[in-house]
């Protein structure tokens, strides 16, 4: 089976047909995984992992919160009630 590349405005891609999409199980807005090696391309479907880092989760914390002191124990407000909670 052969494709070519062509032209999307200004990037370049290439035609999947159906039937290949539907024998490897993809969808429109699935993300794949480009590989080069050998003069070879090859697209594997991504399985993307949630990666949360500690750091990037309180990038922001000072700025909206204050400096953090090294308080062992400091209480933060979690705002107001809601729902059935116990506090």
């Amino acid at each position: 089976m052969y494709t070519k590349i062509i032209q999307f405005g200004n990037s370049k891609g290439v035609i999947i047909p159906s039937s290949v999409l539907k024998n490897l199980d993809l969808s429109v807005g699935d993300h794949l995984e480009i590989k080069t090696a050998n003069s070879k391309i090859t697209l594997e479907k991504a399985y993307e992992e949630l990666e949360i880092k500690l750091a990037d989760v309180f990038s922001n914390y000072e700025k909206e919160h204050g400096p953090i002191k090294n308080d062992p124990v400091r209480e933060v407000s979690w705002g107001k009630k809601r729902g059935n909670e116990e506090w």
